[in-house]
């Protein structure tokens, strides 16, 4: 492994690490996430997860229209990345941009085969929507999937790897 592949794979470790932090340390009113995001997505500007968390950040810390733009910008360079565009839904409900949030929510059900963290994303969207009748059926399918152990997403394959 060359040193270059070395450095991206820390960058990439120490970013995953970060992520697990960053609740707790939003959580005790830290803004320090912001500042080490900025320093990882220096280091490896291309990453797909790093861009993602940075969005992530903005999001945990209130600011979603910034959110709204690191997540587009991750999903212009990365448009498949389901979990972006998650947690794209997710700034634009909280921004009142209902529609925008079950579109992007949608797709991300799409891209990930059907998550089930997706499909309650999409629920959610729908039902501050307004559109109750989407949402039951989407609750509906996952009453019905929940009977099937499908565990959590970690534990299924990537649809990417499939």
């Amino acid at each position: 492994m060359s040193p270059i592949d070395q450095a991206l794979g820390l960058a990439k470790i120490r970013t995953l690490r970060l992520i697990s932090r960053t609740s707790l340390m939003l959580y005790k009113g830290a803004r320090k996430p912001l500042a080490e995001m900025v320093k990882a997505e220096t280091l490896d500007p291309l990453s797909q997860i790093i861009m993602m968390a940075h969005g992530w950040v903005f999001y945990m810390t209130r600011q979603y229209d910034r959110a709204i733009v690191q997540l587009r910008r991750t999903l212009d360079a990365h448009p498949g990345f389901w979990l972006a565009k998650g947690w794209l839904s997710l700034a634009c409900g909280r921004k009142g941009m209902h529609s925008e949030a079950v579109a992007e929510c949608t797709r991300a059900v799409e891209l990930s085969g059907g998550l089930p963290l997706m499909e309650a994303a999409l629920g959610c969207a729908q039902a501050l929507s307004g559109n109750r009748e989407e949402a039951l059926k989407t609750v509906g399918r996952l009453r019905e999937v929940s009977g099937q152990g499908l565990g959590s997403p970690p534990s299924r394959p990537s649809p990417a790897r499939r």
